[in-house]
């Protein structure tokens, strides 16, 4: 008698789901892919005004995205907007 539903298919199954709702909420290594264009718009900004900022996770808020920048002086809450015109608007709140 042959089994169809094994433990090692089990775990499989798991991992994938695992992986596919960490996509979905985009933490950690998959935080990237899913908002591209909002770090590389964020990445310019940081590189010209904050030289040496380092930059956490973002994550969708009400009005945009939002990301916790720490730089050597000060930590900050980003905000990032997009215009109609797909122009990124930046705005910054200390923390």
């Amino acid at each position: 008698m042959k089994k169809d539903f094994t433990p090692k298919k089990a775990v499989l199954i798991g991992l994938g789901a695992a992986l596919v709702y960490k996509f979905i909420k985009g933490d950690g290594l998959l935080n990237k892919p899913r908002f591209y264009s909002q770090h590389k718009a964020a990445e310019k900004y940081l590189s010209t005004y904050h030289s040496g900022a380092s930059m956490g996770n973002i994550t969708t808020s009400e009005s945009g995205w939002s990301c916790i920048v720490r730089t050597p002086e000060k930590s900050f809450l980003l905000n990032i907007h997009r215009t109609q015109d797909g122009m990124y608007l930046f705005s910054e709140t200390d923390l």
